[in-house]
């Protein structure tokens, strides 16, 4: 009975860990939960016909050798209490009759009484106990034997209901539970060879905790600094510091789960003073840096990418038209003709070249041969 009892009390904690097991590991994991929830049933099964043995076939056998051990072996305890009863009375009256003596006859004859009635109950006692002896060996035989044999069909039964239960539940579930057991299989496999080479597509940066910039987003900045302990040695130590909602903080090294203390309630409030002579201190790009530094021109990239995609190239037309209407570009710089159409427009610059030209350089006329210009131009760029 104590084996049933355990087979029960495991397979209904079993049956809760499962289902707590789905809703704590597995959330979100469709095909897993099910697979989860058709084991857990499975289990609830094998408690609900435990249980069933147990209050049938196991109760049945405790209450038949139980009500043969508290009845008919009481009967025979009983008896054995008269029969040593009687046996101490039968060996009183045994002794007292044999210290009768021949002076006194009046006692001779009541031990002799005595002895008769005694002996007479004595033999009737033991008849009864014997009896009941007898009685007890002729049901043993067959009470023991038929509660032992009623057991064997009950468990011959719930073998049987067991099997029924779970060959219906084989045919329905089992080809489900595999399906999900080589789908997982699967995805597991997939995501280790996944996992193989996941460190080639990671960038260096993207794990690194370096100094100056924090993952938390309400730290403005962090690292290590000196700071001066404030006992009489004046020791330097090294501490984490961070800026955070305006704050100066600073914790030790090792302490993770130390509350960080504060150093100045307000930056706004402070006053920034250069450091001393005595102070060497030599600033350089470093490795710790880099991270930063990548994140600032990515971020210029990308706002110099943006802007380049909301530019939008203006029509030629347009752009000839705003370029004629600049002062000075009415007339072409070099020849003076008028409405130039060609590369020579300028935005009026040879304006301020002609204005220090010497006053016997006169500029010649559009119609003038290409000689004349020609010896003019040569003549303009000299001066400058």
């Amino acid at each position: 009975l104590d084996i049933i009892i355990i087979i029960i009390f495991f397979f209904s904690k079993l049956t809760v860990s499962i289902n707590q097991l789905c809703d704590e590991s597995f959330t979100g994991n469709v095909l897993a939960q099910s697979t989860l929830h058709a084991l857990s049933d499975a289990c609830g099964r094998i408690v609900s016909l435990t249980k069933d043995f147990h209050e049938q076939s196991c109760m049945a056998l405790y209450n038949q050798i139980n009500s043969f051990l508290k009845t008919d072996l009481v009967r025979v305890q009983e008896a054995r209490a008269h029969f040593d009863s009687m046996s101490t009375s039968m060996d009183e009256a045994l002794s007292r009759n044999a210290a009768s003596t021949r002076t006194r006859p009046s006692d001779a004859v009541e031990g002799r009484n005595a002895l008769t009635a005694v002996g007479a109950c004595f033999a009737h006692t033991t008849l009864d106990y014997v009896a009941q002896i007898n009685i007890v060996h002729a049901l043993k035989d067959h009470l023991i034997i038929d509660a032992l044999w009623s057991f064997i069909r009950e468990s011959s039964s719930y073998f049987s209901r067991g099997h029924a239960v779970f060959d219906e539940w084989t045919a329905v579930d089992n080809g489900a539970v595999a399906d999900s057991i080589a789908a997982l299989t699967a995805k597991s496999r997939l995501v280790q060879r996944k996992m193989q080479d996941i460190h080639s597509l990671v960038p260096k940066e993207m794990f690194q905790h370096f100094s100056g910039m924090s993952p938390d987003p309400d730290v403005m900045m962090e690292g290590y600094l000196y700071k001066r302990s404030s006992n009489a040695f004046k020791t330097w130590n090294r501490r984490w510091f961070q800026i955070k909602d305006n704050k100066l903080l600073y914790s030790h090294r090792s302490a993770e789960s130390e509350q960080p203390t504060v150093m100045e309630e307000n930056l706004m409030l402070c006053l920034v003073r250069p450091a001393p002579p005595s102070v060497e201190r030599v600033i350089r790009p470093s490795s710790s840096t880099k991270p930063g530094n990548n994140r600032d021109v990515s971020e210029v990239s990308g706002s110099s990418s943006a802007d380049l995609c909301s530019f939008s190239v203006p029509d030629a037309t347009t752009t000839f038209e705003q370029i004629r209407r600049v002062p000075g570009n009415e007339r072409c710089a070099d020849c003076g003709s008028d409405q130039p159409k060609w590369v020579s427009i300028n935005l009026g610059v040879n304006a301020i070249y002609l204005a220090h030209l010497p006053e016997n350089y006169v500029v010649p006329p559009p119609a003038s041969e290409c000689s004349s210009r020609q010896v003019w131009l040569f003549a303009y760029f000299a001066v400058f």
